[in-house]
């Protein structure tokens, strides 16, 4: 939660999927967070939330970190276009455009078809993926999860593709003791909501277009020799690896 204390210039906007979601004003950027009641969104201010009243809950313990922080609550009957639509329409009139995004599953493309039809052209953004390892892994009895989840990691390289100004990273949180983990997860449960915001946070800003198109763990480390690491060697990316002859 200390990456929305007052004069953090790296926070922008960002959202995921819910019945509702928020939407900041931080430090001169714009945060658009969607969902607020439960789950890892709740603590990392990647908010997911289904009900009106979790929502108004956490923009009160939004006010009580920093007083200062804009807040404009809306509820959407997700996955309903046009509600989706007309919240899109006031955070336009009211603010311009959002920065940030974050997406999971369930709502990506609308969620993220109306955060770039208000982007100005040019306008430099974040699109954060919430992801788990399913997206790349074969599950039995999984197959509708996992492709989904993997949809999302290829949704956010084709938007970078297509527009120079989006990076967009897929993250796994990894598993976050929150009211969602099941009792069979909880003894695993060891990251902290703290270090998954933070690295959220770190995602979008400059520092972290590298890693546009790839993705990453909430638990990893990465510095300069790393960096050099993952670009020259084509890491954290989606697609077929091998030694290929021509002809």
């Amino acid at each position: 939660m200390t990456a929305l204390e007052e004069g953090s210039e790296s926070c922008r906007p960002l959202h995921t999927t819910g019945g509702g979601f928020l939407y900041y004003k931080l430090s001169k950027k714009n945060i658009h967070i969607t969902g607020a009641g439960k789950g890892i969104g709740h603590y990392a201010v990647v908010i997911n939330a289904r009900s009106l009243l979790a929502l108004e809950e956490v923009t009160g313990e939004i006010y009580a970190i920093n007083p200062n922080v804009e807040v404009l609550l809306l509820h959407i009957d997700f996955p309903d276009e046009f509600t989706i639509a007309a919240s899109w329409a006031e955070i336009k009139e009211k603010y311009g455009h959002a920065d940030v995004l974050e997406t999971n599953i369930k709502g990506a493309f609308l969620m993220t078809h109306a955060f770039q039809q208000i982007l100005p052209q040019d306008h430099p953004a974040t699109i954060i993926a919430v992801f788990s390892t399913l997206a790349i892994a074969t599950v039995p009895s999984l197959s509708s999860l996992s492709l989904s989840k993997f949809s999302i990691l290829q949704l956010g390289a084709f938007i970078t593709a297509e527009c120079s100004n989006v990076t967009a990273v897929g993250i796994y949180p990894r598993i976050v003791h929150t009211n969602t983990v099941t009792k069979e997860l909880k003894p695993f449960a060891h990251i902290t909501f703290e270090l998954a915001g933070v690295v959220e946070v770190r995602l979008a800003t400059e520092k972290a277009r590298f890693l546009s198109r790839r993705y990453v763990s909430s638990n990893w480390s990465v510095d300069e020799h790393t960096k050099e690491e993952i670009m020259s060697e084509g890491k954290l990316l989606v697609g077929i690896k091998g030694k290929f002859r021509v002809g």
